[in-house]
């Protein structure tokens, strides 16, 4: 029989709670986490994708949901400090969830300091239709941390599409994984 390690993982993303398509799989991915046995935590805002508050804490399936004050929001940008209790925390793994997003510095910083794993899924933000000032924005965040791909252990890419604007952001070819979103077994029940 094989001999796992229990691991301590914290999954940070926007919303942890509501509809949204970046918690469906954060969610999903912290339930299997789960199953096999890991200490599962997840760090995000306290609000849902629509504006609606969201307790602080919460324990889902065995995941140890912490929920924080948003601090400046800017469309799907949120900021919330989450730092002080990560590194109190202390995680194996740090998974963060969505590229171009406000907490990823603060992700990649708390993962040096504490020399734990950090993977990003990215969530497929790249061919999408936006405004001139979000392009604006979105090619002077390419510009201003083009290195910051290569600051991950892995880029977890959610479509094989998605894998040549990766490179031309300059990740490493090695560091990308594909690994689709998956179906919960709810799509399959009658009812």
């Amino acid at each position: 029989m094989e001999h796992r390690t229990k691991m301590k993982i914290l999954i940070i993303c926007n919303f942890s709670k509501g509809a949204s398509g970046t918690w469906t799989r954060a969610f999903q991915e912290a339930k299997e986490f789960v199953k096999r046995n890991h200490e599962v935590y997840v760090f995000s805002s306290n609000e849902t994708e629509n504006g609606e508050k969201a307790v602080l804490k919460e324990n889902l399936e065995g995941i140890k949901i912490q929920r924080f004050p948003i601090l400046k929001r800017r469309g799907y940008a949120l900021w919330f400090n989450f730092e002080r209790e990560a590194l109190k925390l202390h995680p194996d793994v740090l998974i963060v969830n969505g590229y171009r997003k406000p907490y990823i510095n603060q992700a990649i910083k708390i993962a040096q300091k504490i020399r734990a794993k950090c993977f990003l899924v990215t969530h497929a933000p790249f061919n999408i239709k936006r405004n001139w000032k979000l392009n604006l924005i979105v090619k002077a965040y390419d510009f201003f941390y083009r290195g910051i791909l290569n600051k991950f252990d892995k880029v977890i890419a959610i479509t094989k599409w998605e894998i040549p604007y990766l490179l031309k952001l300059g990740c490493d070819k090695e560091k990308i994984v594909y690994i689709p979103n998956g179906l919960s077994e709810e799509f399959f029940e009658n009812g």
